[in-house]
């Protein structure tokens, strides 16, 4: 049987995305100042992760849609634990030798007081967060397969989609959905209720997965609605340069929707971002021929979004060292500099990686 054959658009939007991913992080110092211009790059490259969120859910789901594939838990979790496991530990081993060469102990004790974060919650590494956020994401796609095979109708579907679009929006709104810097959720509702009580390691814990839980359940449900037969059939009908031109028109909007309209719902924002660039990718797949250069890039996604911190890290310190002024103001050409070698760095180095059936395994 001959394997199905890659989607090109999506490889080429997965390559922008995991671009976009290292410029948002190219900004290494958060306290530096940003130009207006490196802040509007920033906003940009926001789309990435609801991208690669909502691009995993869609094929997993729609593969279950097509061929009645249910997926592996299993199988999900030990190709995600491995190289979470790999890299906290390489994140963590990297920012202890720097803080032992630069004679910071106190960082050094920062860094281990928090081990339920950096167990559970990818806090070695600002983007490691993202896996376990995969993971138990993807607990809630056996929902989905189970409304599936109850053949729910589409518009119950909308009405789902809306309501826990709703609910994100107010986990949101209400200051307690997850934060990546303090690997806390629901801290505005503990702090109202039982002061203190978040401490608990066990109520931390799952504040986090219920709020993961509340963030992926439309892009599950959205998933669901894209592989609906109707729904793809009625795209399937759609002028595709008309198609496209919509959703990058929608695209930009959302973007910018929060600077623009500052009440905008920042669910909503989000959704759109992802799904707008995921339809985008999809259409354009029916147009784009075979690349081998665009395909690789799209295999290298995962490991350029897992080694791409650390190369910013490096190169930062590195020019840091030369020529401070460079790295003391945040500006567009500083990002897109950083950026673009950091990422051409890191999918060089993973494109190598992957051709080593070993380190493959072991760290992608």
């Amino acid at each position: 049987m001959q394997p199905k054959p890659r989607l090109i658009g999506l490889d080429l939007v997965r390559g922008i995305a995991a671009y976009a991913v290292v410029l948002f992080h190219s900004r290494v110092d958060p306290a530096a100042p940003i130009g207006d211009w490196a802040a509007k790059l920033l906003i940009l490259g926001s789309f990435a992760v609801p991208f690669f969120l909502a691009t995993s859910f869609y094929l997993t789901i729609n593969k279950f849609s097509e061929k009645q594939v249910k997926v592996s838990l299993k199988a999900r979790f030990l190709r995600l634990l491995i190289p979470y496991a790999f890299w906290s530990l390489l994140y963590l081993a990297v920012r202890l030798i720097k803080y032992l060469m630069s004679h910071e102990s106190d960082k050094i004790t920062t860094l281990f007081s928090d081990p339920l974060a950096l167990i559970f919650l990818g806090s070695a590494a600002v983007q490691l967060y993202f896996l376990p956020l995969l993971f138990f994401g993807t607990c809630l796609v056996k929902v989905a397969e189970y409304l599936l095979e109850k053949q729910i109708y589409l518009r119950t579907m909308i009405v789902i989609l809306t309501l826990s679009l709703l609910c994100y929006e107010l986990l949101l709104a209400s200051g307690n959905g997850f934060q990546i810097g303090g690997n806390l959720a629901f801290q505005t509702f503990w702090a109202s209720l039982l002061p203190g009580i978040q401490q608990n390691p066990v109520i931390r814990l799952v504040s986090v997965l219920l709020a993961w839980w509340i963030k992926c359940f439309p892009y599950i449900v959205m998933s669901m609605i894209l592989s609906h037969p109707r729904v793809k059939a009625t795209l399937s009908k759609v002028n595709p340069r008309w198609f496209l031109i919509i959703c990058g028109g929608l695209f930009i909007s959302l973007t910018f929707s929060q600077t623009l309209v500052p009440n905008f719902p920042k669910s909503l924002r989000e959704l759109g971002m992802a799904y707008t660039s995921l339809l985008f990718a999809l259409i354009l797949s029916k147009s784009l021929k075979s690349n081998r250069i665009i395909q690789n890039v799209g295999f290298c996604t995962f490991g350029i979004y897992l080694i791409h911190h650390l190369i910013l890290e490096i190169s930062y310190m590195v020019v840091g060292k030369i020529y401070p002024q460079a790295v003391a103001e945040v500006s567009a050409l500083n990002l897109l500099i950083f950026s673009m070698i950091s990422f051409l760095i890191s999918w060089a180095v993973t494109a190598q990686l992957k051709e080593k059936r070993f380190f493959s395994q072991l760290i992608f």
